[in-house]
């Protein structure tokens, strides 16, 4: 069960030990706000593995029945931008690429917000926005403790 390391603006911090090796992981969270009409409850998760990041956005709801999703994203008022996300095993999940990580993080530093947008198979759109203040905090705390992300 994760332990809550911290709270940043609107990023909640866990930490997990592996109980078969005791390795670390680290989570930053943030819960989104969707547009109105829209049910459920979006969350931007940024994880640290020890070998690893993983970038996702967990949408609470099939997405498809596809490997890969088509998702836009917008960071702050910069042109939005659609690429294709890996999605999870159950489905419900889309990992950002981790060739595209680095750049994702830099940009989500720049600004106040990330906006993402996702079509289901079943013809849903939904559109949430994360406020992303307190992410650069979050970063400097962790990375005290030796965990960098960017």
């Amino acid at each position: 069960m994760p332990d809550f390391i911290g709270n940043w603006e609107f990023w909640i911090g866990l930490e997990d030990t592996d109980p078969i090796d005791d390795t670390l992981s680290f989570q930053l969270l943030n819960v989104g706000k969707t547009s109105s009409g829209q049910t459920g409850q979006q969350v931007l998760a940024l994880r640290h593995y020890p070998d690893h990041l993983q970038i996702g956005i967990s949408w609470d709801t099939f997405i498809s029945q596809n490997t890969t999703a088509t998702v836009i994203t917008r960071f702050g008022k910069n042109q939005a931008r659609e690429a294709r996300w890996y999605l999870s095993s159950e489905r419900t999940v889309t990992f950002l690429p981790e060739n595209e990580q680095a750049d994702f993080l830099k940009n989500l530093l720049q600004v106040s917000s990330l906006t993402a947008r996702l079509t289901t198979a079943e013809g849903n759109t939904i559109t949430v926005t994360f406020d992303v203040f307190g992410l650069s905090k979050a970063f400097d705390d962790l990375r005290e403790r030796g965990v960098v992300f960017v």
